[in-house]
């Protein structure tokens, strides 16, 4: 479901609907109004909801004019609260946090804390890196507001803060105004008048988990940031005051430009008539598979597929029937087990034996596990592990799937972020055996960031095989891409080696800060260092905590969402995932967050 978010005062933001008076009763998230009641300083805290005529439901306090929940239904119609929040008032206060707040006088950092206004020099604190922060370490999102509900679908938080209050000038009266649309969207104003000169620079500071489950990591979203220049930071992520291109940075998170071009070239031509597998899509595949892995293939083993998890639901309808074993070694990207078992497949765990400082395959067991599984879905290179499969090993598990008629699915869409020294060896290349016995998915969207082109296709070297597969996609017309992801794949493949070979170097360089920074700041957590993939995973086990206290330090100290290690199955307790493929500066602020927070664990 596609949603505006809309914020005047410059902020966008997505939202939900509501009612304005106390609640006497649970909300629909689950929250009881009487956890929410206290005192704070001297003033009455409490919990309002707000309720549109659609039903969807905001939960307000007004320690900190927080929103605390948001209730939005899904595409079933299913309410879920996308934001995070905590369960009652002593949370908040327990644990600090900007969760969902009110942010003043002053959002974001003012250097070293000072400012000049009518050439007085006014001392803020300097509670960030030497700077204040979001209006100082007892700013507006600690301080109890005045609460006034103006309709069911409104309510407005006022606040006084007096003359010197976190050291800022002037008496300042401050409102913010919430209000349910109609048309299910929160319209948060804000206003405030001063007996003196001042600064002010509120904003809301909720966040976001649109899966409406705070245990799951929001990786599977993926934000675009339409952006031609950014705002450079320092060492303690204060701005320079420079405004710069994203051009060819590290802050460039756009897709890269050559694909854009030849997207923006074909929609210059105004006719989008139907669409079919161009000459230029096939040719560059087999271009790119033979360069970056000495892999020769013909035009006819490509099958176009609109994404590789759905790909790998196609082969299992097309090559199993219900109740057939599959195969899986955890542990694993997640999707392998889940998409599995909602086929009515039957799934075998075979847990990887991790050791060295990487996942390794237990062949003895190998061997027991996949008796009698009709399929193998192999993950090459690894994931979450980075692992990249030696020839030798590709060949064992080939042979032993052979002489067991196990037929191997590889999933390779991480192949081209295979780091150098390590090379990637395409499943199907290994052996005969392999090559006759297996479909392999690739895909350009991990390495060239276009995952919403749908670009993904199987190779099938056994004619056998590849015919039964086409026949199957063809019958439900699965097999037929959209006008784009021919263009945009065709792009990557045919332009960008050299952008995708700096892409690698930066990654690499991001992995050494993170295997640095963690061995002298943070001892009590390891990693594996990946030999592909933009994807590091942390073991957490020396800290000894359960997993639910695990996931907890990371969310609730070190305000950060990364994957939990057990979405990837029972071996993953104690790991968490983090992508590094970020800039360097978001990458050092995470990992102090999380260096602060297992210091006061």
């Amino acid at each position: 479901m596609k949603k505006e978010m809309t914020l005047l005062a410059g902020l966008l933001l997505l939202v939900s609907a509501c009612t304005t008076k106390p609640l006497d009763d649970t909300t629909a998230s689950g929250l009881k109004r009487t956890d929410f009641q206290t005192e704070v300083d001297g003033k009455q805290t409490d919990l309002f909801v707000l309720k549109n005529k659609t039903g969807m439901e905001v939960c307000i306090t007004n320690f900190g004019g927080r929103i605390v929940s948001v209730m939005v239904p899904d595409k079933e119609g299913i309410l879920k609260d996308v934001v995070l929040g905590f369960d009652s008032i002593q949370d908040y206060i327990k644990y600090p946090t900007d969760f969902g707040a009110s942010i003043g006088r002053y959002a974001n950092r003012i250097n070293q804390g000072r400012i000049t206004i009518d050439s007085v020099d006014y001392q803020l604190p300097q509670n960030n890196y030497g700077h204040c922060l979001h209006g100082g370490p007892r700013g507006f999102q600690y301080q109890v507001f005045d609460a006034r509900p103006l309709s069911n679908q409104s309510l407005e938080l006022t606040y006084l803060s007096k003359d010197g209050e976190e050291g800022f000038p002037g008496n300042l009266t401050c409102k913010v105004t919430f209000t349910l649309t109609d048309d299910n969207a929160i319209d948060i104003r804000y206003s405030a008048e001063t007996d003196r000169a001042t600064v002010v620079n509120m904003t809301n500071h909720s966040y976001f988990n649109l899966d409406g489950d705070p245990s799951r990591s929001n990786s599977g979203y993926l934000l675009t940031i339409d952006a031609d220049t950014y705002t450079p930071v320092d060492s303690t992520f204060m701005t320079t005051g420079e405004i710069a291109s994203v051009e060819g940075t590290d802050m460039d998170f756009r897709t890269p430009p050559f694909v854009m071009d030849a997207l923006r070239k074909r929609l210059e031509h105004e006719v989008l008539g139907y669409t079919y597998a161009c000459e230029d899509w096939s040719a560059s595949i087999c271009g790119w598979l033979k360069r970056r892995h000495q892999w020769e293939v013909t035009c006819e083993m490509l099958t176009f597929v609109p994404g590789i998890v759905r790909g790998q639901a196609f082969a299992l309808q097309c090559f199993t029937n219900p109740g057939d074993k599959v195969m899986v070694m955890t542990p694993v990207y997640h999707p392998f087990f889940l998409v599995t078992e909602r086929m009515g497949r039957e799934v075998v765990y075979s847990p990887l034996d991790l050791y060295d400082g990487h996942y390794h395959i237990d062949f003895d067991r190998f061997r027991e596990d996949i008796k009698d599984c009709k399929v193998l879905i192999l993950c090459n290179p690894h994931n979450p592990g980075g692992r990249v499969w030696t020839v030798e090993e590709l060949q064992q598990i080939a042979d032993i799937c052979l002489e067991n008629h196990t037929f191997v699915i590889s999933d390779e869409i991480h192949a081209d972020l295979t780091l150098p020294p390590y090379k990637h060896h395409p499943f199907a290349t290994v052996s005969e055996a392999a090559a006759q016995n297996s479909l392999v998915f690739m895909a350009p969207s991990k390495a060239f960031n276009m995952p919403g082109l749908g670009s993904s296709y199987a190779i099938v070297v056994n004619e056998d095989i590849r015919r039964r597969f086409m026949e199957f996609m063809e019958a439900g017309e699965f097999c037929e891409g959209h006008l784009l992801a021919y263009i945009g794949a065709a792009a990557a493949y045919m332009h960008g080696e050299e952008w995708l070979e700096q892409m690698l170097a930066y990654i690499q360089g991001n992995i050494d800060f993170t295997e640095n920074y963690l061995k002298e700041y943070i001892p009590g957590i390891g990693m594996i260092r990946p030999q592909a993939s933009y994807l590091v995973y942390l073991d957490c086990r020396a800290l000894g905590l359960p997993q639910e206290e695990l996931k907890q330090l990371f969310v609730d100290k070190a305000h950060l969402a990364l994957n939990d290690g057990t979405m990837f199955g029972k071996p993953g307790e104690g790991f968490m995932r983090l992508n590094i493929g970020c800039p360097r500066s978001v990458l050092a602020q995470a990992l102090k967050q999380l260096e602060n927070a297992v210091k006061n664990k």
